[in-house]
C-alpha cells in the first residue's frame, strides 16, 4: 500500500516539474 502512494506521488511531482516547464 505504501509502495502504490509513492508511486502516486512519484508521478504528481513529475506532472507538477512538466506543467512548470510548460509555464
Amino acid at each position: 500500500m505504501e509502495g502504490v502512494f509513492h508511486v502516486i506521488e512519484a508521478s504528481f511531482v513529475s506532472s507538477s516539474m512538466v506543467l512548470i516547464k510548460l509555464n
